[in-house]
């Protein structure tokens, strides 16, 4: 039975992909047109579900996807071998962004979404990805817009507990931190608008409801995906509201010599 819910849940991954989160889907959309393709090196720094990982194999690169948290990493090689991608290409690994030069590899494109504002060290990990970048290489980071409204479920820690550091960042933070450390802001693009913010506060609610009934596993998934598949086409009416995105993207490189 737990080998059949196994591969109900991988097609339901897959038929889904990139996942129900509304913030997620409206990152994949945006980075695509971001993206290189071709035979390079792509480092995902905190690859939560691995949605970006799948998207660079698919043009050719050779991933590693790092997450602190095993169970991502996990739900991250099932679906993998689900797929058939190949394992020497498509690396997943528990891992310690703090310790990223232990990997001993350059990369030719670096992402890094949803995570910088969980890590007091920010600077040491964007001096890091320098290091890291081959001559040609480019950064791809996405944070929470610091000028966006706090939505239901944010909170801001003193203490890396999986909660945010901070609140978020700006343009011109983004742009400052990076010069620092030797990179420089070459495109700057946004996602997620007010109706993208709703729903997800929405989402979360009904997620705390729902866990305190304590229902199944199975149950709160097919819950999850039936609020997805109601919810996700308000999404798309973000364009009609002119109001501060829900989180900032930049692409960054190094100078050219």
């Amino acid at each position: 039975m737990k080998q059949i819910l196994k591969l109900i849940r991988l097609k339901v991954k897959d038929i889904l992909f990139p996942g129900i989160d509304f913030c997620l889907r409206k990152r994949t959309k945006l980075v695509k047109k971001y993206l290189k393709n071709g035979p390079i090196k792509t480092l995902d720094a905190g690859c939560g579900n691995g949605a970006f990982c799948f998207l660079c194999y698919k043009l050719g690169n050779s991933v590693t996807g790092i997450d602190l948290k095993p169970d991502n990493i996990k739900k991250c090689l099932e679906y993998r071998d689900y797929k058939g991608a190949s394992a020497s290409k498509m690396k997943f690994m528990v891992f310690d962004i703090y310790n990223l030069l232990e990997l001993n590899e350059t990369f030719d494109q670096i992402l890094c979404f949803e995570t910088l504002e969980h890590l007091i060290e920010d600077k040491y990990i964007l001096e890091v990805f320098n290091k890291l970048l081959n001559p040609v290489g480019i950064l791809l980071l996405g944070v929470p817009n610091l000028n966006c409204r706090f939505y239901y479920g944010e909170r801001v820690s003193s203490i890396e507990d999986g909660a945010h550091v901070r609140k978020g960042y700006t343009y011109p933070m983004l742009r400052d931190m990076l010069a620092a450390v030797g990179l420089e802001v070459i495109s700057k693009d946004k996602y997620g608008g007010i109706f993208t913010r709703g729903v997800t506060a929405l989402s979360r609610r009904l997620q705390d409801f729902f866990s305190l009934l304590k229902l199944p596993n199975p149950m709160k998934e097919a819950i999850g995906v039936l609020v997805f598949l109601l919810t996700n086409p308000f999404t798309y009416l973000d364009m009609l509201h002119k109001t501060e995105p829900m989180s900032i993207f930049i692409v960054a490189k190094k100078p050219a010599q």
